[in-house]
């Protein structure tokens, strides 16, 4: 019954729809990031991944359209989730509160300030879940098997969402990272969620060694198993800036280790976005420079 049902629930094209009718356009909630997508951040550790992924979170959770990072924001907005499994509760509302003094409160118009709270308030709902077992998938008599308390809560968490977050991947399984059939499975259970609810997926995950050594700047350079960026529809990269970045910015070569680039190494639904920096301001705020 599971399987016929299974069968069923799947779409069949419509040639005289799509001959006859204008499709909808995409939607990205961010940029270059497709509704119903699971996307990847990658970056080595310290990078700043965490604090752009809850500025992302807090621009796509802007309802007014007033708070905005030219470069990274998509072209829809709305009800945002934010799940952190890797940083201590006061860590993580120490991060929050820093971005909000910056990109808000350090604002002198009191109506716009009033306008992004009021929407974050409403639209962005983070979970604080360090040391919670969060855990989608593990591995039993050698197979990927779902966990189904979690993807089961994790599904009816991304309900009505444009877009959930998750902070980090190898913090959410117990399967093997270097496995590509196990990191192809993981994919699809988030892309099973996607289609379900929906949501688009961001994944933070960090990037091997070897390709931080030697600078990779493509989407392999994603720790572990090719298959996790061959399955997902979106990988960017935040990455430290070269002598060039800078020299082509016009900027002091000793800020050089305030700089980081972000690179679209993977968009499958549109054009790739062109580069974005960014410079790391005080309490490790990234800004648009």
């Amino acid at each position: 019954l599971y399987e016929q049902y299974e069968l069923d629930s799947t779409e069949t094209a419509d040639f005289d729809k799509i001959i006859n009718n204008d499709l909808p356009n995409t939607e990205f909630i961010a940029n270059g990031l497709a509704e119903k997508t699971v996307g990847l951040m990658l970056g080595a550790g310290g990078i700043g991944k965490s604090t752009l992924a809850i500025e992302i979170a807090m621009c796509a959770a802007d309802t007014s359209y007033t708070l905005s990072l030219p470069g990274l924001e998509g072209n829809i907005r709305g009800q945002i989730g934010y799940i952190n499994v890797e940083d201590p509760n006061i860590q993580l509302e120490h991060k929050i509160k820093n971005i909000l003094n910056y990109f808000v409160f350090s604002k002198s118009d009191k109506e716009k300030q009033n306008l992004i709270i009021q929407s974050i308030k409403k639209n962005l709902t983070v979970k604080m879940m360090a040391g919670s077992g969060f855990c989608v998938a593990e591995k039993k008599f050698g197979n990927l098997v779902e966990n189904n308390k979690w993807v089961k809560w994790l599904t009816h968490f991304a309900k009505n969402k444009r877009l959930v977050i998750i902070d980090t991947l190898s913090r959410i399984h117990k399967v093997d990272e270097n496995g590509n059939g196990d990191m192809a499975n993981l994919l699809q259970l988030f892309e099973n969620i996607a289609q379900k609810t929906g949501t688009a997926f961001l994944i933070l995950h960090h990037i091997s060694k070897s390709a931080f050594t030697n600078k990779v700047t493509d989407a392999i350079a994603a720790r572990g198993a090719t298959a996790l960026v061959d399955n997902a529809r979106f990988v960017m990269q935040v990455i430290e800036a070269t002598k060039d970045d800078v020299e082509l910015m016009g900027i002091d070569r000793g800020e050089i280790k305030n700089i980081v680039k972000i690179i679209f190494s993977k968009t499958s639904y549109s054009e790739k976005p062109i580069n974005v920096y960014l410079k790391q301001k005080n309490n490790h705020i990234l800004d648009i420079e």
